[in-house]
């Protein structure tokens, strides 16, 4: 999914044409509000909007035609989930959250009512969260087990959380930073962090760090996790594969 400042765009895997791997196709456009975030779990789709309104969407698939126009309906609103700006949206649907940054502070909503759960005190002045999510079953065992993991970016130090029993908890003492996170992203045990001139990658275990590469003439460094433990980084959309760079941190 993309955003422009008014509208949603669904970014559609294709392998019709041999040099388009993506489609690019409208599904909301000129909203009379400007959106700040997105996330998607499923066909809902969660937007965060300048004014701290949340937006509950439903998407249909048009099924094998990608071009066939998409069925969106917008289910349920909340005009007092945030008084600033949601710039930052995750949704959890196994554990039934929602996570946002609003206002510099980390929150947990919950995804059936938007009801709030907790504002993460310790987040105050955060600018940037990541979150790793991992589903196990281990020997098959059901109900399966749900490892959630969030990073949160506070001035130039990470704060490291583990959800536990319904709440987040400290999983590790916080980790300095030569410079304040632009971007980041979980890959293993190890965090990809990118600054304004450089990436860099940093063990979580041990705060071992291993520069990757400059972030060149782009104005912000980018990560975006895709399949197969891949990230992949800057506008040029560099893959790297982070199983193998953890061999070298």
């Amino acid at each position: 999914l993309g955003t422009s400042r008014s509208s949603l765009f669904l970014v559609y895997s294709t392998v019709q044409k041999m040099h388009d791997a993506f489609e690019c196709i409208p599904v909301v456009e000129k909203l009379p509000i400007q959106i700040e975030s997105i996330a998607a779990c499923g066909s809902t789709l969660l937007v965060g909007t300048s004014k701290g309104h949340l937006l509950l969407y439903e998407i249909s698939s048009p099924g094998d035609v990608p071009s066939q126009k998409f069925k969106v309906e917008l289910k349920r609103t909340n005009r007092n989930f945030a008084k600033k700006p949601i710039v930052q949206l995750e949704v959890i649907a196994e554990l039934g959250i929602i996570i946002s940054l609003s206002d510099n502070l980390v929150s947990i909503h919950d995804l059936d009512t938007f009801g709030l759960r907790c504002a993460l005190q310790k987040s105050k002045g955060a600018t940037l969260f990541s979150i790793d999510f991992q589903v196990s079953r281990p020997f098959n065992v059901s109900p399966p087990i749900y490892q959630l993991r969030m990073c949160v970016v506070v001035r130039r130090k990470l704060e490291l959380l583990e959800w536990r029993d319904g709440g987040f908890e400290e999983l590790k003492a916080d980790l300095g930073l030569p410079d304040i996170a632009k971007s980041i992203a979980w890959c293993g045990d190890c965090l990809c962090v990118g600054f304004r001139k450089d990436y860099m990658l940093l063990k979580t275990a041990t705060g071992e760090t291993s520069d990757l590469f400059p972030t060149g003439k782009q104005q912000e460094p980018l990560i975006t996790p895709v399949a197969n433990g891949q990230l992949a980084l800057g506008t040029a959309l560099a893959v790297i594969n982070y199983q193998c760079l953890n061999a070298f941190i």
